[in-house]
């Protein structure tokens, strides 16, 4: 994992949600809408899933990962 990740700005009045991973610059997330290339991970359960700038916006994550050129698949665990 890299460092944290710089904290944006947040427009005024607006906290931003903690998560522990932010996933950006996948292939595509598997089962979602078109342009979604990022997750918000926290407690190993995703969050939300969607655009790396629309995801910034929402949460401040601990950690990011670039994870350019992979493909996100859900893992169907009993």
């Amino acid at each position: 994992m890299t460092a944290p990740a710089p904290s944006p700005s947040p427009e005024r009045g607006q906290t931003l949600a903690p998560c522990d991973l932010l996933l950006y610059g996948t292939a595509g997330i598997h089962g979602t809408v078109d342009g979604a290339d990022s997750l918000a991970i926290s407690d190993g359960k995703v969050l939300a899933a969607g655009s790396e700038a629309s995801l910034r916006k929402e949460y401040l994550p601990a950690h990011t990962e670039d994870a350019q050129g992979l493909l996100g698949l859900p893992g169907f665990v009993d």
